[in-house]
Formats: C-alpha cells, structure tokens, sequence
C-alpha cells in the first residue's frame, strides 16, 4: 500500500468515526428531547383524568367503586388528541372510557405491566400498536386508601418522532458520506502534493542505484517539513555530484601527473642496471630519487586535497595568524638558504581556525614564492588588520611572475603556466589549489597580482577573531563584533570592500 492510500484510508477512518459519534450523539440528544416531550404531555393529560375521576367519584363510609362513578366519555374524548389516546380501567379490569381511534384490544400492555400496577406504580413505556407503529405509554393506578379505585393509560403515537428520527439518520448517512468522500479526495490531492518531493526522490534515488547516473537532479517547491526535505536531498546529490566529478577530475589528473615520474624511474632503473661510468649512475640515481621525492610530495598533496574535498574538519581554535607566520619563515630561512625569506610587517592578529591547514597555506604560499624565484630572491611575509577588521596575509616575491592570462586559472589543480619547468622545480601543481581550499573553508578569499619578470604578490583575507579582554586595534571603544559572528558573515559573503591588487614593488604592504 502506498503512503498517499495509508494516510487517506486514515484520514476516512478517523472521519467516518468521528461522524458516526456524532450522529449517533445527535440522534440520542434529539430523541430524548422529543420524548420527554412526549412524557410531559402524557403526565398532563394523565393529570387532568385523575383529577376528573377523584371529583366524580362518590365515596361513602364503605368507600366507592368506579362503577358507580359517572365517567364523562366526552370530556375523555376532550382529553385526547390526533395521536393521542386515553383509556380509562376500574378495579375490576374492565375499560369503562376510551377515546375514538383506538384499535379493539385497545392500548398494548407490557408483560410486568400489570404487577406494577397492582404494586401501585405507575409505567411509562414505548410499546408496539401494530403495523411497525410504536406508541409512548403512560400507565397509572388511582390509589385511594390504599386501594386501586382505577387505572389511567394515556399513550401518543411516536411515529413523528420515529420519522423524525429516520430523517435525521438519513441526512447524517447522506451528508456524512458526501462529506466523507470531499474529505477523502481533498486528502488525497493535499498528500499527494505534500509527497511530491519524496516522490520525486524516491525516483531520482531509484534512477541512481539502476543506471549510476548521479547526473539527475531533484526540483522541489513549498516550505513544508518534506519541501525542506527535499532541497536537503538535492544539495546533496549536487554535492555528491561534485564530490564524484572532482574525484574523478583528481584521478585523471593524479593518473598523468604520475606517470611521467614513475616512467623517469623505470628509465632510470633500467640504465642502473647496465654498466654505467660512476658519474653517470650517480647522475643517474639522483634523477630517481628526485622524481621519488616529487612523487611522494604529489601523493601527500593529494591526500590532502582528498580531506579536503570530503569536509574532514577539526576542531576550531584560536590562531595566532602572525606567530604562525613567523614559525613558517623561520623554518624556510634553515631549508631555503639560497634565498631571502623574511617578515615585512608583523601585527598581533587571531584568527578561528585549524593551526595545521592555516600553517599549511601558509608554507605553500612561501614554497611557490621560493620554488619561482630566482636564486638571491627575496620572499616577504606581512601579516596586520586592515580597516574592516579582517586579517590579511600578503606573500610577495620578486620572482619570474605571471603573464596575466594564466592568472584566472592559477589556483586549479595541476595546472601550471609552464609544465616543464613546474616538473623542473619538483612542483606538483596543487600547490595553489591547497591555498584556495583551506582559505575558502575557512570563510575567507585569496587573490593574486603579478607581473612577469617583477614577480608575484598573494593576499589572503580571513575573518578575524578579537582575543579576549582586548579592543580592536582600529576602534577601542566598540567591541560588539565576536568570532562567531564575524566568521559566520564573512563565510556567508558579507566581506569588506576591497581594493584592485596590484603589485608596484615587491615589498610588503606598509
């Protein structure tokens, strides 16, 4: 059974109860309205009879029978109504008096009937007058000194309200049933509406799981709990489509990035084993080992990336941006001795982020700063808080630059403004890619100016993070800006305004 047949199976269930309490509370209500009525009539007309009866009867010291009495057949007669009907019994058991209309054997009496009226109780009962017609009878004994002088019966005929009854039943049974109906077809209609995002992700999943096409894509409308539902469902396949089209993006790219160095060490491997003048298997050894030790930084940058594109995240924690940008130049200046790597301008600035993908984008910014410049070339690392209160990294060297065409495309996985020389240098080419990642996922942007022959400067903006008990550099007196929300505005786009890089001399922003 389908979830659109269950609920309206339910929702007509829950209905037709509902209908069938109410109708059947409103038949009860109604019928015993009509019948006390009907009782309060019986008990008046009984009334007057007795009254009639008691003025009548001539009683004397042996006290009186109601044979003797002289009962008026008229004002019986008076007593009763169309429907309405009145019988009078003595003490003997004989009718003396009842009115016109009554069948032969008169009123119908109940089995125990007559063993309360010996008791001297009085009976009110619906019986049955022939025909499937029900009467509404009042039976009541006339006691006098403790003895029954006569027996009243008043009864009225209940086939108004048996009518009035079944009419009522037959306007629930047929408003009910068109109600019913409105319900189970406007149900129908609202769920089916409702159940069109899980439907339509029920067969996106299904198209999935046959043919492995995470190409389709899931458009949903409304704000309801399943809408929500449903646009969480298609975020997710785009990002799964994303994630499967990067991945796969990663291992072409990753398939020919390696190659070339394991195709240079199977040479190399081959000419080791022939003999070789030691100059030349020395030479020979080193090429291997320096495309092993590129293919190794390769693998681990992949890794990375890898992490990366799944949103392995840390714990976030107060950075101390400038601190750790003097760790990476101080290690650089021991392995990079052949260049100048130095700190320009060096503020106090905090940062919420991971310290290790932080200090990993900061040492490849450095790297690429090294690895294109020539030797003797200056790297210049400057960390300080701008007017927006947003930290800024700047990278500047005076390398070989880049021309303004490959610019856009720096920061894309593997590629590179020259392959042979990137390949000359060790580089794997996701360098920048790195930068780009760890930036973005902290809610922050990168941008570059270069000019070939001039060299290269990169600015990182991260939102920045006020240390505790201290004021903003730039205002000390307005501390409402706080971690979070600084980092979720400028993660959500809401970043300062920002003026053209541009890179008139290699040193670092004053």
């Amino acid at each position: 059974m389908t979830l659109k047949a269950a609920l309206a199976l339910l929702q007509a269930g829950i209905l037709a109860a509902g209908l069938a309490l109410l109708g059947a509370l409103v038949s009860e209500s109604l019928e015993r309205s009509l019948r006390a009525d009907a009782d309060d009539l019986l008990a008046a007309r009984a009334d007057a009879i007795e009254s009639e009866i008691r003025a009548r009867l001539q009683i004397g010291t042996g006290g009186g029978a109601l044979a003797s009495v002289d009962v008026d057949p008229g004002g019986v007669e008076l007593l009763s109504a169309p429907g309405l009907f009145v019988e009078v019994w003595d003490s003997e058991g004989q009718r003396v008096a009842a009115s016109r209309g009554l069948p032969a054997a008169g009123l119908p009496w109940a089995g125990d009937t007559h063993d309360d009226v010996r008791a001297g109780h009085g009976r009110l009962e619906s019986l049955p007058i022939g025909s499937g017609e029900r009467v509404r009878v009042l039976t009541r004994p006339i006691v006098e000194d403790r003895r029954i002088i006569a027996v009243v019966r008043v009864a009225e005929s209940l086939h108004l309200i048996d009518n009035a009854l079944a009419g009522l039943v037959r306007l629930l049974l047929v408003g009910g049933t068109l109600v019913l109906v409105v319900c189970i077809v406007a149900t129908w209609l609202v769920v089916s509406r409702a159940l069109e995002p899980l439907e339509a992700m029920a067969a996106t999943a299904e198209h999935i799981a046959a043919a492995g096409d995470i190409g389709v894509s899931v458009s949903t409308r409304g704000t309801c709990e399943i809408s929500r539902l449903g646009v969480a469902f298609g975020r997710m396949v785009d990002r799964l489509r994303h994630l499967l089209q990067s991945q796969r993006q990663l291992l072409a790219d990753t398939s020919h990035e390696l190659r070339n160095p394991l195709t240079v060490i199977r040479t190399d491997l081959d000419l080791l084993g022939r003999d070789l003048h030691p100059d030349t298997r020395q030479e020979v050894a080193a090429e291997a080992q320096a495309e092993a030790a590129r293919m190794t930084r390769l693998v681990s940058d992949i890794l990375f990336l890898a992490r990366e594109e799944i949103a392995t995240r840390g714990p976030l924690e107060l950075v101390q941006l400038d601190d750790l940008a003097s760790d990476v130049v101080e290690r650089f200046r021991q392995v990079a001795t052949d260049h100048q790597v130095r700190v320009g301008r060096l503020d106090s600035v905090s940062v919420l982020g991971e310290t290790d993908r932080l200090r990993q984008m900061v040492a490849n910014l450095v790297e690429n700063g090294v690895r294109y410049s020539p030797a003797g070339g200056q790297i210049t690392v400057s960390v300080w808080l701008d007017d927006a209160r947003t930290a800024v990294l700047e990278v500047v060297d005076n390398g070989i630059g880049i021309s303004s065409e490959h610019l856009p495309r720096i920061f894309d996985r593997f590629y590179r403004v020259d392959p042979a020389r990137g390949r000359s240098t060790g580089g794997t080419g996701l360098g920048l890619a790195i930068v780009k990642h760890v930036v973005t996922s902290h809610g922050g942007t990168v941008d570059v100016a270069s000019t070939p022959g001039v060299g290269s400067r990169f600015v990182v903006r991260l939102p920045a993070q006020q240390p505790a008990g201290l004021a903003w550099p730039s205002d000390p007196m307005d501390d409402s800006a706080t971690s979070a929300a600084a980092l979720s505005e400028h993660a959500a786009g809401s970043r300062p305004a920002e003026t053209p890089l541009t890179l008139d001399h290699p040193e670092p922003h004053p």
